[in-house]
């Protein structure tokens, strides 16, 4: 088996194969074409996505903090109820391109808040309610309970 390897790595065809496709040209455009695509997704996330931790809740105004700053963003002419927020939670607010909010996306517990009827409400489990995880339960009052 080991005469086979070392044979199959010493054949002509596939030391010319591997100097055609790994040569300076190939090389290079991969990697110009995976810094274009990290820059546009850059681009995006700093566009359109405000990802942090609320530290905030004024009216219909959420402050968060995220990594590079602090950040508030108006949510009152969205579908979003403000009151459902909880200071402490992970949330993304994904807005579009002038500037309206979306959606509020929980993502400390993988929650929607732009769910008809879920408005605040923890998703129980992304595999349809399988498994034994413990979810934490946002309501008015700030109490907790156990999901499935």
């Amino acid at each position: 088996m080991k005469e086979k390897i070392t044979n199959f790595f010493k054949n002509e065809r596939l030391k010319n194969t591997t100097k055609k496709i790994f040569n300076k040209k190939t090389i290079l455009t991969a990697g110009i074409i995976i810094v274009v695509v990290a820059g546009l997704r850059i681009g995006y996330s700093m566009m359109f996505e405000v990802n942090g931790v609320v530290s905030k809740i004024d009216g219909t105004k959420v402050t968060l903090v995220t990594r590079l700053n602090t950040q508030t963003v108006d949510v009152g002419n969205s579908a979003v109820d403000a009151t459902k927020i909880i200071v402490g939670e992970r949330i993304e607010i994904v807005k579009n391109l002038s500037g309206q909010v979306l959606y509020v996306k929980d993502e400390s517990s993988r929650g929607n808040y732009r769910l008809e009827g879920k408005g605040g409400d923890r998703m129980k489990d992304m595999r349809g309610g399988k498994g034994n995880r413990q979810l934490k339960q946002g309501t008015q009052n700030g109490s907790t309970t156990q999901g499935e």
